[in-house]
């Protein structure tokens, strides 16, 4: 799996910013379903994201990029007090997540070059 180092940890770093501050603002108005359903909104739209940007090696990028955004979001265990048990099942939702954004953006790709080759 030969991932682009840079462009993943730039997408980790801005998807869990924005991640990060919709979280905190669902949050502050005790909004659990707005936390939950915000994040998995990012992350789907981030990780497709990272998959039409380099469509040669999709599946390499976005799992890396899933898996550092699980890592970094022991944060959420550290300074928020979200249980172990949560942070080690939010591992299954970003799998699904991942592989549901890798789908979506092979789509998304080959329908921009089924439209580009018939102009």
């Amino acid at each position: 799996m030969n991932a682009n180092l840079k462009f993943v940890i730039l997408a980790i770093v801005l998807i869990f910013v924005v991640s990060f501050a919709s979280g905190f603002a669902f949050g502050m108005s005790n909004n659990f379903i707005g936390v939950v359903v915000g994040n998995v909104i990012i992350i789907f739209s981030g990780l497709t994201i990272v998959g039409c940007m380099i469509p040669e090696n999709r599946w390499s990028n976005i799992i890396h990029v899933a898996a550092g955004l699980w890592l970094m979001s022991v944060v959420n265990v550290v300074f928020f007090g979200t249980s172990v048990s949560s942070w080690m099942w939010s591992i299954g939702v970003i799998a699904i997540l991942a592989v549901l954004s890798g789908v979506f953006s092979l789509l998304i790709t080959a329908f921009i070059k089924a439209g580009a080759s018939k102009s």
